[in-house]
């Protein structure tokens, strides 16, 4: 299971808004789920190349996906 410490900004409104767009961008839907056909509501925005490395990626969109938490994990395990 992927248990890294929560970044602060994950809790900024900068973060909320960009969280948003990123949903209302893919309709609310995992993408990983719709590369197989299925449509499954995304629960969180993964980020392709990780923050952790990469930090200038965090807020932009090319750099993120809405998924639903049982697929970020597979990403991670």
């Amino acid at each position: 299971m992927y248990n890294k410490p929560i970044r602060p900004s994950l809790k900024s409104k900068k973060w909320e808004k960009f969280r948003d767009r990123i949903m209302r961008k893919h309709d609310y839907l995992c993408q990983e789920s719709l590369r197989y056909g299925i449509s499954v509501q995304a629960e969180m925005v993964h980020h392709i190349f990780p923050v952790s490395e990469y930090p200038e990626l965090e807020f932009v969109e090319w750099n993120c996906l809405p998924l639903t938490n049982k697929k970020h994990n597979t990403f991670h395990d």
